[in-house]
C-alpha cells in the first residue's frame, strides 16, 4: 500500500509523518504487548494529521485540474471539513 501511495502526487499541507509514542507503563500495567500510540496531535493542524493526509492527495489533484474550491466529505464528524477549512489557500 505504501508503495503505491508513493508513486502519487501529493501536497505538502502538514507536518507528517507525525510521532509514535511509546506507551510503556500502560503495556506493562495492562500485561500485554508493546503499544504504541500515534500523536496526530503533534501535527502543526488542529485537527489531526490523518485528515490531513487525505487533503494531500485531494488537494494536488484539484490545483492541479485548476479548481478554486475543494469540497471533501467524510464520516459524520468535523473534523474533515474543520481539516479542509484550515488549508483554504493551500
Amino acid at each position: 500500500m505504501h508503495a503505491l501511495l508513493d508513486q502519487l502526487p501529493k501536497a505538502s499541507l502538514g507536518f507528517c509523518p507525525t510521532p509514535l509514542m511509546n506507551l510503556q507503563r500502560l503495556s506493562r500495567q495492562l500485561g500485554g504487548p508493546p503499544i504504541l500510540m500515534k500523536r496526530d496531535d503533534q501535527s502543526d493542524l488542529a485537527p489531526g494529521a490523518d485528515k490531513t493526509r487525505k487533503l494531500e492527495y485531494l488537494a494536488v489533484t484539484a490545483i492541479a485540474e485548476g479548481c478554486e474550491t475543494l469540497i471533501t466529505g467524510g464520516a459524520p464528524a468535523p473534523s474533515p471539513y474543520a481539516a479542509s477549512l484550515l488549508n483554504p489557500q493551500e
